[in-house]
């Protein structure tokens, strides 16, 4: 007898071929892309007296991803800080695609150089992937999506930014 998993996929086979089979085309070409569903950010900021530090952040609809501008201070300019995945296992492996470019970190946060690349890459049309492990059990959270509205909310982060600094 069959369980359900084995079942689903006898029926997606047998669809597949059939399809296939109907359409004419050749069984062994390359597997047909999919296109990412766009992701939806929202922002959040932070502001404290101007001896404490101000926060803008650009959050994913689900929270799996969050982008930080950060500013500690008057000395420094604010700085991007990435993050993957909320309530992760300690030392757990957090994973970044964007279009073609990889990061993985066991930290809790990207930072400095790999940080701004990551903002960088956002901005721009294209696609990402995300996957980090959560606490307590290790389940694992993945998701792949459109890079959507982040460069607009992206710059809103960084024009309130530059309004708070005056």
């Amino acid at each position: 007898m069959m369980g359900p998993t084995q079942l689903v996929l006898a029926a997606m086979l047998l669809i597949e071929t059939t399809v296939m089979a109907l359409s004419g085309a050749d069984t062994a070409s390359a597997p047909r892309r999919v296109a990412a569903v766009p992701m939806v950010w929202h922002v959040e900021r932070l502001a404290g007296s101007a001896s404490e530090h101000r926060r803008c952040s650009v959050i994913s609809r689900g929270g799996e991803v969050t982008a930080r501008l950060l500013e500690t201070g008057q000395v420094q300019p604010p700085a991007w800080s990435v993050v993957v995945g909320f309530d992760n296992q300690p030392g757990s492996l957090r994973y970044l695609r964007i279009n073609d470019s990889y990061f993985t970190s066991d930290e809790p946060l990207f930072h400095g150089a790999e940080a701004e690349a990551i903002v960088a890459l956002l901005k721009s049309p294209g696609e990402f992937a995300f996957e980090w492990a959560q606490r307590p059990d290790y389940a694992k959270w993945l998701g792949l999506f459109g890079t959507g509205n982040f460069a607009v909310k992206a710059a809103e982060c960084e024009d309130w930014m530059k309004g708070t600094r005056a």
